[in-house]
Parts: structure tokens; C-alpha cells; sequence
């Protein structure tokens, strides 16, 4: 086999980040909650992000025709506010193995991971052609440890957050993956409306 035919695959996905002080506070709702503070592994700031799209294992010589996709496709959407609306057990279905911060799917929201979809296909992502077409807008803060254990659903509530964040700007993000964790480089970060 030729070596120039091997081609480097990364692990992408675009995704929207939350300011500090957000996180920070999402958090602390959780270390508040006696439910959530035994059994989970709580993400990292630097992990806690709203994914738009996941765009699996790309080769790297298609990366610059996706940054060029999305930059097209963000440049023609306004910037516009997410609402986070609760901390809840998730998903809605099945066993409960995680914990997210729910946001209100909006008419702005939903365009704009349709349009990142869009655009990431346009520009050869295959993967993101199986997906399904639904958007759940969530941020996950923490994952159950392992082994899984049944939760005691009486005693667990959601937590109220209802709190505004500006959207201005995405960010394509490699996950590379080391002894079973996972660590985010920002590859491009795109303006909204530019």
C-alpha cells in the first residue's frame, strides 16, 4: 500500500460553547442537588458544549472544504439567544445515564444545526448523511459511573435554570482520544453573520 493513501481521520464536531460564568453555575445547581452528587462523573468546563453536529471520523484532507461549508452557512444566520431551560436525568427514554442542561429548541437554533448539517454533507462528510434529521438541543454536564445502577426515580426532580445566552459564534472541535478520555482542540471557530 502507498503511504499516500493512508489518510488521517479526525474526530470532529461542531459545537457552541457557553461562557464560564453559565458553567460554572450549571455545575453548582448540580453540587447542590443532593440526587446528583453521588455516582457521576461531572464534564469538565472545557467539555461542556452544545453539539449542533457530530461529524465523526473525517479525513483530514477534507477539512478545509468543511471550515469553507460552514463559514458560508454561518455567515447567512444572525446571531441570536439560546434559552437553557432545565437540568434534567436523560435521555427522556430508556435508562437514565446522563445529566443535561436542556434548551429550548427555537426557529434559530434548529436552522442553524440544519445548516451546519447541510453544509458538512456538501462538503463530504458521509457519516452525517445516515443521521437522523432530529435536534435535541441539550448540554451534557455528567455521565453515570460505570457499572450502571438503577436510579430511585422518586426523589428526583429537575432542576429550574431558565437563563439567556447569546449565540455569536461556533466552533468546529477535534476530540482526540487518550487512555479512555477524551481532550477538545478548537480547529476554526466561525462568527455568525460575518
Amino acid at each position: 500500500m502507498d503511504t499516500d493513501e493512508i489518510s488521517v481521520k479526525k474526530r470532529l464536531f461542531v459545537a457552541v460553547y457557553l461562557p464560564q460564568p453559565t458553567i460554572h453555575g450549571l455545575l453548582d445547581a448540580l453540587r447542590d442537588n443532593r440526587v446528583y452528587q453521588n455516582e457521576w462523573r461531572f464534564s469538565s468546563d472545557e467539555k461542556i458544549h452544545l453539539t449542533l453536529a457530530f461529524l465523526g471520523g473525517v479525513d483530514e484532507g477534507i477539512i478545509p472544504g468543511i471550515i469553507e461549508a460552514i463559514e458560508k452557512g454561518a455567515s447567512r444566520i444572525k446571531p441570536f439567544d439560546i434559552l437553557i431551560e432545565n437540568i434534567t436525568l436523560a435521555p427522556e427514554r430508556g435508562e437514565k445515564k446522563m445529566i443535561w442542561a436542556n434548551i429550548r429548541s427555537s426557529e434559530s437554533l434548529d436552522a442553524l444545526a440544519a445548516t451546519v448539517k447541510k453544509k458538512c454533507v456538501s462538503a463530504g462528510v458521509i457519516a452525517l448523511k445516515k443521521t437522523a434529521d432530529s435536534f435535541t438541543p441539550h448540554i451534557t454536564l455528567a455521565k453515570k459511573r460505570i457499572p450502571y445502577k438503577q436510579l430511585i426515580t422518586s426523589h428526583q426532580t429537575d432542576i429550574m435554570v431558565l437563563e439567556t445566552i447569546p449565540v455569536t459564534e461556533i466552533h468546529l472541535i477535534e476530540s482526540k482520544l487518550s487512555q479512555g478520555f477524551s481532550r477538545y482542540t478548537i480547529v476554526h471557530t466561525f462568527t455568525l453573520g460575518k
